[in-house]
Parts: structure tokens; sequence; C-alpha cells
């Protein structure tokens, strides 16, 4: 009979397993409000982006997530879904996601109450949230404040070499992109949630281009797929090793039950 520590660690171990070959890839682009594609999303493993007014940067986005997806299907057990869910927050329901890559572009339009509640809900649920700055703008904080309004992003804090999420699946950089010149910020976790994670991610660094390797070299795009497994693995399984350490000990406690 297998102990509730057993099950715990299995649970974590699960996600660095190797999983199954690369399947085909297609863009979902209907929306996820009603009840139907609700519980269809949440029964699934499904990437998804906040779409832009943008087709150059829709195609973009989409290009780079088609790339986390073969590298999630071919390198973990995660096995996500084959549709990549192109997200309109004011329509659309974020509950089924855990993970949600948000480019922010000069295009990108002011968010209404609606979409402000909607996209707060989603934050306060703790699930990944990754938003890409790609303005000319270089003043982070104000172009936050004209697209989000009085979204509350969380307390953000630069993102340290050994942050735990450098360290899940890979031993990765701080989320490198095709632009690496400003820090990554990264939400500080709850104290009062035992392994709580980052799970709010704000940099300027067009990382969905370098993931689909069109503006970096080969090395560069390896080190940037490395660095978003990282978090598409702590976005599914809720949480993160803190270290190799804690890792060790787990199984030691295993083996000596």
């Amino acid at each position: 009979m297998t102990s509730p520590r057993q099950h715990m660690l299995g649970a974590v171990l699960a996600a660095f397993a190797i999983g199954a070959s690369a399947s085909g890839l297609s863009a979902q682009q209907q929306p996820a409000g009603d009840a139907q594609d609700v519980l269809k999303y949440a029964n699934g493993n499904y990437l998804a982006f906040v779409k832009s007014p943008a087709d150059t940067v829709n195609n973009n986005t989409l290009g780079g997530m088609q790339a986390l997806q073969e590298a999630l299907t071919k390198r973990t057990s995660l096995d996500p879904e084959e549709e990549i869910v192109a997200l309109d927050l004011e329509t659309d329901n974020l509950a089924p996601f855990q993970f949600i890559l948000f480019p922010i572009t000069d295009d990108t339009q002011p968010l209404s109450k609606l979409a402000q509640s909607n996209l707060q809900s989603y934050i306060n649920a703790r699930k990944m949230l990754i938003i890409d700055i790609r303005s000319n703008n270089r003043d982070d904080k104000a172009i936050l404040a004209r697209v989000l309004g009085d979204v509350d992003l969380g307390i953000l804090e630069p993102m340290r070499d050994n942050h735990p999420l450098t360290e899940i699946f890979y031993r990765s950089g701080t989320l490198p992109g095709s632009l690496n010149v400003t820090p990554v910020q990264v939400k500080v976790p709850s104290a009062s949630v035992s392994e709580d994670i980052a799970s709010v991610i704000v940099g300027r660094r067009d990382w969905a281009r370098a993931w689909a390797g069109t503006t970096v070299s080969d090395d560069a795009q390896e080190q940037a797929i490395r660095a978003i497994v990282n978090v598409a693995v702590a976005a599914y399984t809720g949480n993160y090793k803190p270290d190799q350490q804690r890792l060790d000990e787990a199984i030691r406690d295993i083996r000596n039950d």
C-alpha cells in the first residue's frame, strides 16, 4: 500500500517523464465562452494566448506556442492538446486554462471593465499569465497601466538566476527570448499558500519568436524553449520543486518507508 508521500512524489516525478512523439499542430480560433467549450477546455491541457488586433502578432504568437507545444509533447508527459486557443478577454472564459500568453503591443487597446474583471479572476486563481511587452514605448509601467487599467498583478520582483522556475525540468536562464535587455519580472508568491507558484511573469523579450526560432540562433532557441518548458510544467502541475535537495530528500523518505 502506498503512503501519501509516495502519491505526492509520484505526481511530481510524472512531470519529468518523457512523453510521446509530437502530433499535428493547429490553431483554435473559436471562443471559449459557452458551457460546452468550457467543459472541453477544462478536460484537457490547452495552451492559450490573448488575441492581438494585429494579424502579424497573432501569427508570430501562434508560431511560438506551436513550438512550445511540440517541445512539451516530445520532452514531457504533459501532452498538450493539438488546439492552441486564441482568447478574447471580453467574451471568453479563462477559467479552464492553466497557461496564457498575453502579448501587449502598441496596437493593444485598453481593457474594458469586463475584460479587467475576467483577467483579474484568472490571476486571483494563481494560474500562469505571461505578459510579453512588445511596444516602442520603453516605460513598461505606463504600458501596463494603459492596457490593464485596474488589474492588480501583485507584487513583482526581478527574476533572479536561481529562481525556482529556472530549475523545474531543466536548469535554465531567466526566460531568455529574442530581446534580453531588461530583467524579467515575476510575481512574489503568497506566503500563506504552501508551494504557491510565481503565477505572473512580465517581460520585454519577444518570447514567441524566440521559441519558434525565427529571430534567434538554434542554440538561443533551445535555451528559450528549455526555460519556457519549466514554466509550463509549473503551470500544469500547480507547483514546482524549490531545489534538488528537497526532491532528493523525498526520494530517500520513500525508500525508507
